[in-house]
């Protein structure tokens, strides 16, 4: 390589790749020590000829103009498009609007289009309107002497012959070019006729190298199958092969490959020693900085409101590493979660953690002791009075400041909240180090922007974390990169990917703020399809200029359409081929298992889970095991306002509150009907009440008094109902209600809360009713040796010992005007409107029954019978109720069955 030389490459990656070979090449023949070549990236080059050409301006006196970095443009074009706010309701977001018109721009200094051509004026509003801005925006940038980086390269040219002859090299080389704009090739023209030789500045005729391999896979999944098992495969056998792999979807494809690339080599060198560290894989395109967890939860610590936050966001604070990830904090939201509130206000977050603390206090001060779980919720209570009080905002978060003010003010305030860089993970720790640069980035806005809220400081930070971030790697041998990266690399082995007729060459898209005639006059190869193809032509032909082992792909399907062709670029003999799908590591399993049988409990273990246990090991036994067992929760959802549960659960206690008072069936009949509305009244208000003190966020004012509207004519309409049940030929009737009892069925702990306990008296018998109020749908389907919904026969099993149990039946409140009681009973002690009465016999065998189906569930499920085998009842499949399908992989297994059921036949 010529030292005299200068060497400028299209991008950062080509100039570090040609750097690290000539220090191989170096090394390689024998050398200590070397001359480092020039070689710089374009853009590098031009910003050294600015700050040469600066300091000689300020060394004679003159005032130079002060260059404006992207997000101070994006800002003072935001800045411009603002100011017309009003007559832009109809537009896109300022934001959004401001990149496209920024991009205009681009374009405008890059093709060298003349802005003030009749056909801005002649075109579209659109085309008028931003014609009107770029003034605006030029007129401002001379009044406040800036200039934009757009407008650099003419800028240079303006002075290359008076001002930067001294700072020019007698002889530049450019790699990695790919048909330029037209202010590059009038500057490259413009250092010809000052004598300097410029290498590579003619286009060579495009020249594709030898392709090994064209392959047509079935879908785009199996193509990416098949590319994970390549680069394992060239890894395995040779762990040193440089492998490139080019994309021109990089950004969709990103994600799903190096997903598969790292589960194929999973075991291979591509795993990162560290949990924390970076995949060793180079990408070209990573994801934004904002979308790295710790400056996830930074950002949303900074954008805490007064008014509170969605429940969401407080889950992540708490379930964070970052800022809590203690016992206490993970107990705390759980019980929070339980609370079903979509946002929390500070107010009433305090109130009601200090409520529980000071009724946890006292209950201790009374008892001298607390219980296990009493105890635990005190400590996370406590734990989250002190961390709500140090993430509530100061009072002087909302003053005005200068970007560079609060740049200084959110690396305080996360401090202050106990985040920082020390004890974090490598991967973290690069992260936080990045977030720490872009508050420093924040006060070169001072000079665009002025002062600004906070509100507006955030939205600055968060255009900077919008910035696509990768950790730092050391050498890696896998790159991942899209067609413009790749262009020039050198490899061992090439796999240019998704080569299908949609995806290259790419679309041409003009600009909807430029005139269109005048694009393609410039030559903007986005604007002409023609142009645009030539270009993708030149591009690929680049990217496998010095590639080796070239493997070229499309695929047939992209999920939508089948039978898409491959680019019309390539003229090969496509080989079309089915890859199958590629197992998570490439070694078999040493030891094969039922994955169905788990470990048994021991003998004198009792099994825990209460009545859900019954019926899970009945729908389905994998779910009993996984949630039981496993403790595999669903993790619950937030809602706007009170859910079903919570208006279930008002009903249930008005209910119980109302039958404590009343008591039997002849204190029912003896109240009037103002007496009756008095008396629901009364309990349901007090019912409501105590649930606003411990839910105030979510009742309110008017809700509360629709729910007492409500709740009133239900029990109203069931107190109607058991009234014509108190006027039948039944013996008068006790009611016991929300009865609390613990039991062991089959060997499985239950804690029964019965609804409703109708115990009928009379000479001839005491028999008891077992009644559980359904304010949702109702399900009857208690027979069989899986029954679908076991709980009122669990409950049956329990007190039979105890009671004489003549009947179980469902409450159905779902509709409020005709609540009704549906079950099987005894026939000696009919229920009215019954679907079923049998026999006494037939009911103690029915009893037995029961009892021996209930004890065949408990007796799998403690034998650890957890096979994925789910309940399909009266059109009811066990799979559409469950969470864990993730965990039993039931589709899958589903899929495969029926694809080798098809094969054998």
């Amino acid at each position: 390589m010529n030292p005299n030389m200068l060497t400028l490459t299209a991008n950062k990656r080509l100039a570090q790749t040609i750097l690290s070979q000539h220090a191989a090449q170096q090394l390689a023949a024998g050398q200590r020590a070397w001359e480092a070549p020039e070689v710089l990236t374009f853009a590098t080059w031009q910003r050294q000829l600015w700050d040469r050409w600066v300091i000689e301006q300020c060394e004679t006196g003159n005032e130079p103009p002060i260059l404006l970095n992207s997000m101070q443009t994006k800002q003072l074009w935001q800045q411009v498009i603002e100011a017309q706010a009003q007559s832009l309701s109809h537009l896109l977001h300022p934001a959004l609007l401001a990149t496209q018109a920024m991009n205009a721009w681009k374009l405008i200094q890059a093709w060298q289009i003349d802005l003030s051509d009749a056909a801005f004026n002649d075109g579209t509003p659109e085309h008028r309107q931003f014609a009107n801005w770029a003034q605006v925006f030029m007129a401002l940038c001379a009044q406040e002497n800036w200039l934009d980086e757009a407008r650099l390269l003419p800028t240079l040219i303006a002075h290359l012959e008076t001002q930067l002859t001294s700072s020019l090299p007698k002889q530049i080389r450019l790699l990695g070019f790919v048909q330029m704009t037209g202010i590059e090739r009038a500057f490259w023209h413009a250092l010809q006729a000052m004598g300097i030789d410029v290498e590579g500045l003619t286009e060579a005729q495009v020249a594709f190298a030898p392709i090994q391999s064209a392959l047509s896979f079935a879908s785009i999944d199996a193509e990416q199958h098949a590319i994970a098992e390549w680069v394992a495969q060239n890894l395995e056998r040779q762990p040193e092969m440089r492998l490139v792999v080019a994309l021109p979807r990089m950004a969709e494809w990103r994600d799903a490959l190096l997903e598969k690339m790292m589960l194929r080599c999973a075991s291979k060198s591509l795993l990162p020693q560290q949990l924390d560290a970076p995949p060793p894989i180079n990408l070209s395109l990573g994801d934004p900085l904002g979308h790295q967890p710790i400056v996830a939860v930074a950002r949303l610590l900074l954008g805490l409101r007064y008014d509170g936050l969605d429940h969401a966001d407080l889950m992540t604070l708490l379930q964070s590493p970052f800022t809590a990830g203690t016992a206490d904090a993970l107990r705390l939201g759980q019980w929070l979660t339980e609370a079903q509130t979509a946002r929390w206000q500070w107010k009433h977050l305090f109130s009601r953690l200090k409520h529980v603390e000071e009724a946890l206090t006292q209950r201790q001060l009374e008892q001298s002791e607390l219980s296990d779980k009493e105890q635990h919720k005190l400590a996370a209570v406590q734990y989250g009075l002190t961390r709500w009080k140090q993430w509530q905002l100061p009072t002087d978060s909302s003053n005005q400041r200068l970007p560079s003010a609060w740049g200084d003010w959110m690396r305080t305030r996360l401090m202050q909240v106990g985040m920082g860089a020390k004890g974090l993970g490598s991967l973290a720790y690069q992260a936080w180090t990045a977030l720490d640069e872009a508050f420093d980035q924040l006060a070169p806005l001072d000079l665009v922007s002025g002062q600004v809220s906070r509100e507006k400081a955030l939205s600055l930070l968060d255009g900077l974390l919008l910035t696509p971030w990768q950790a730092r790697q050391g050498k890696t041998q896998v790159q991942l990169l899209g067609m413009m990266e790749a262009a020039g690399l050198a490899c061992d082995a090439l796999w240019v990917a998704d080569m299908g007729f949609e995806q290259w060459p790419p679309k041409a898209t003009p600009n909807a703020l430029i005139p269109l005639r005048l694009q393609k006059q410039a030559g903007v190869r986005d604007a002409d399809p023609s142009k645009q193809a030539d270009y993708a032509r030149h591009l690929l032909a680049a990217v496998m200029e010095k590639g080796q082992n070239i493997t070229v792909s499309y695929a047939q399907s992209d999920g939508s359409r089948v039978d898409l062709l491959p680019s019309g670029l390539l003229d090969v003999a496509w080989e079309s081929t089915s890859h199958p799908i590629i197992p998570l590591t490439s070694h078999a399993l040493p030891l094969l298992w039922q994955d169905w049988q788990a470990p048994p409990l021991a003998r004198d273990e009792i099994a825990k889970g209460g009545t859900s246990l019954f019926k899970y090991q009945s729908q389905c036994p994998f779910r009993a095991f996984a949630q039981f067992r496993l403790d595999a929760k669903d993790i619950k959802s937030a809602s706007e306002g009170p859910d079903a549960a919570l208006r279930g659960t008002l009903v249930h206690d008005g209910l119980e509150a109302v039958w404590k008072a009343i008591a039997n069936s002849d204190r029912l009949l003896a109240l009037e009907e103002s007496q009756r509305l008095a008396l629901v009244s009364e309990k349901v208000a007090q019912t409501l009440a105590k649930a606003r003190e411990d839910a105030p966020e979510l009742l309110g004012e008017r809700y509360v008094a629709l729910e007492q509207e409500r709740i009133t004519a239900l029990i109203l309409n069931v107190l109607t109902n058991d009234t014509q049940l108190a006027l039948s030929d039944l013996p008068a009737f006790n009611v016991e209600s929300e009865a609390s009892l613990e039991r062991d069925v089959c060997g499985v702990a239950v804690n029964l809360r019965i609804d409703r306990l109708q115990q009928f008296n009379s000479t001839e018998q005491k028999a008891v009713w077992i009644v559980d109020y359904k304010t949702g749908t109702v399900s009857k389907d208690w027979l069989g040796e899986r029954p679908w919904e076991p709980q009122l026969p669990v409950y049956a099993i329990a007190l039979q010992a105890r009671k004489d149990v003549a009947g179980i039946a469902f409450y159905a409140l779902k509709d409020n005007d005709n609540p009704t009681l549906q079950g099987l009973a005894r026939d000696d002690v009919p229920l009215p409107k019954k679907e079923k009465s049998i026999t006494s016999a037939d009911w103690q065998i029915q009893l037995a029954q029961w009892q021996a189906t209930l004890q065949t569930l408990a007796d799998d499920f403690r034998a650890g019978i957890a096979v994925a085998e789910p309940l399909i009842s009266t059109g009811k499949n066990a799979c559409g109720y469950c969470h864990l399908s993730l965990l039993c992989r039931k589709s899958e297994w589903s899929g495969m069955e029926e694809e080798d059921t098809s094969e054998a036949s």
